[in-house]
């Protein structure tokens, strides 16, 4: 089994929906990447889906949905499932997420793990 790190967000989360910031639920799409681990998520919000494509987990995880079901919700608020890779393959099951997107649009948080505009 192969944990990718995405866990729930933090007092992050109250900042980024109440910030003053004009953002709009097309923000968070591109590629990111969270440096100390070197784990890259493509997201794009008309998919809904945060694809995996490199870092620490088996080249089998590579192109599968780490995140799906991704909405935005407030302010630099987003809400995803996040799912883990196992041996068999990617998880059925889930765990709700918070991303909470920076004012200057270049990093966002899931939990403490800060993930960098690529």
């Amino acid at each position: 089994m192969v944990s990718i790190f995405i866990i729930s967000c933090s007092k992050d989360a109250d900042d980024a929906r109440d910030s003053v910031v004009k953002f709009e639920a097309k923000d968070i799409n591109g590629t990111w990447k969270h440096i100390p681990s070197g784990a890259v998520l493509a997201i794009s919000i008309t998919t809904g889906n945060g694809v995996y494509k490199a870092g620490p987990a088996p080249s089998k995880a590579v192109d599968g949905n780490a995140l799906t079901k991704i909405l935005y919700g407030k302010g630099g608020y987003w809400e995803a499932y996040s799912h883990t890779y196992y041996s068999a393959g990617w998880s059925t099951s889930y765990t709700i997420v918070g991303l909470a997107m920076a004012d200057d649009k270049k990093t966002f948080k899931i939990g403490t793990a800060v993930y960098t505009r690529q």
